[in-house]
């Protein structure tokens, strides 16, 4: 039998069949508007939603490296503090070592003036202000001196002046004086010592 009968001949169900499967299958555009109308609103939401969460794993991202960065910020100042501490130490042990110096000092000239007018010196709690005060009115608190206290007049027992130690030229310095000042007001402590005896 011919092709074409039996095209002809096929039952009419089938006939109607065979179109349908042709033009069918699993387009998007084969599928009615309606639900071609839900597949867009599904991938559009799908895919905003997969931007929300590129955009909260930026945040995240974001706000861990700054976390991270702040740590490191005050990770790295406590270094520099600590770094400036360990430099500082041994400026601190030096200020003490001067500052008893400063009190040493201080108190040898105090028991270098008469008995009777030590009370006289205030009592700064500042052994500079104390040191200025002294260097400033010492010389009316002393009594005077007999020979006279003067480079020649002492012959070759005063003329030479004492030697100073790195601490006293220091010291001299922070009191105001030169070291020939300093050497001077020492010499005269040690002749008024000698001469008074020991107390």
């Amino acid at each position: 039998m011919p092709e074409e009968a039996q095209g002809q001949d096929a039952p009419q169900g089938e006939r109607e069949t065979q179109p349908t499967q042709s033009k069918t299958g699993n387009r998007v555009e084969d599928l009615p508007e309606w639900a071609q109308q839900l597949i867009r609103e599904t991938r559009s939401e799908a895919a905003a939603r997969r931007k929300r969460l590129d955009d909260m794993e930026a945040e995240h991202q974001k706000a861990q490296e700054a976390r991270l960065v702040e740590e490191k910020r005050w990770q790295e100042l406590a270094e520099q503090r600590a770094a400036k501490l360990a430099e500082l130490e041994p400026v601190a042990e030096q200020v003490k070592e001067i500052r008893e110096a400063l009190d040493a000092t201080v108190k040898a000239r105090i028991e270098r003036l008469p008995e009777d007018v030590r009370d006289l010196v205030p009592d700064f709690g500042d052994p500079r202000k104390t040191l200025d005060w002294l260097n400033a009115n010492e010389q009316r608190l002393m009594r005077p001196l007999a020979p006279q206290m003067d480079a020649g007049a002492r012959g070759d027992t005063g003329g030479a002046m004492p030697k100073l130690t790195d601490m006293e030229i220091k010291l001299a310095r922070m009191a105001g004086l030169t070291p020939e000042q300093w050497a001077a007001q020492r010499k005269a402590g040690e002749e008024l010592d000698a001469r008074d005896g020991p107390r």
